[in-house]
C-alpha cells in the first residue's frame, strides 16, 4: 500500500498537528446535521408553547367563539337589567293610569287629573298629527293619513 501525498485518510477529523487537539476528535461544522435539528426542534417547541400556553394572550380563529360568546354574555346582562328597570317603570305607571281609569270613585282629585290629562294628550297628539299631515305629506298620501286620523277615537 503506497500512500498518496495530499490525500488524507480521514479528511473531515483534526489536523494531525499536535496543538490543534486529538486528531480522534472531529472539527466544528456549525452547519451539520445536529446544528439543523436543534434549530427545527427549537422551532417546534416555541410553536408547541405558543398553542398551549398562549403567552401573548393572542386572540385566533379558534378563539373567536369564546370571545364572542364571553362578549354576548356581558352584553345581555347589561341589557337585561336595563330593560328590567325600564319594564318595572312601564309597568308602574300602566298600573297607576289603569287604576285611574278604572276607579270606582270617578270624583277623585287624583282620578279626575289623571283621565283630563290622558284624554287632553291623547287628543292634542292627534291633532299634531293632523296638523303635519296637511303641512308635510305628499299629495297622493294626505287625504289617506287624514282619513286614518279621523277614524281612530277621540277621549
Amino acid at each position: 500500500m503506497s500512500r498518496r501525498s495530499g490525500r488524507r485518510p480521514l479528511s473531515n477529523y483534526r489536523s494531525y498537528d499536535p496543538a490543534a487537539g486529538a486528531w480522534w476528535q472531529r472539527g466544528a461544522d456549525f452547519t451539520g446535521m445536529h446544528s439543523i435539528l436543534a434549530f427545527a426542534v427549537a422551532i417546534a417547541l416555541v410553536a408547541v408553547v405558543g398553542v398551549v400556553f398562549d403567552p401573548l394572550n393572542v386572540t385566533t380563529e379558534f378563539d373567536l367563539p369564546e370571545v364572542e360568546l364571553a362578549a354576548f354574555d356581558e352584553e345581555y346582562d347589561v341589557a337585561y337589567e336595563e330593560g328590567k328597570q325600564r319594564g318595572i317603570e312601564e309597568g308602574r305607571s300602566r298600573t297607576l293610569v289603569l287604576l285611574g281609569l278604572e276607579h270606582a270613585d270617578r270624583d277623585a282629585p287624583w282620578v279626575r287629573g289623571l283621565r283630563e290629562g290622558w284624554m287632553t294628550g291623547w287628543n292634542s297628539a292627534l291633532d299634531e298629527l293632523a296638523d303635519a299631515t296637511r303641512a308635510s305629506a305628499p299629495e297622493d298620501e294626505r287625504r289617506r293619513e287624514l282619513e286614518l286620523l279621523a277614524g281612530i277615537p277621540r277621549r
